[in-house]
């Protein structure tokens, strides 16, 4: 099984991946912590983003 695509959000710092009990696995965007308006889990694939903050390896 491949791991799921969430796009830009691939590469971002700002990512954090939530697996369920079930094995499905979502994206959740940690900007929300400090902004309760910004999306928790946004729409897949994220193709741009203004928060957006390149992940280090």
């Amino acid at each position: 099984m491949q791991p799921p695509r969430f796009g830009l959000c691939d590469r971002c710092a700002n990512q954090r991946l939530v697996t369920t009990g079930r094995g499905s696995t979502f994206s959740m965007c940690l900007c929300h912590k400090t902004d309760p308006d910004w999306p928790k889990y946004p729409r897949m694939p994220v193709l741009q983003c203004p928060r957006f903050r390149e992940a280090e390896d």
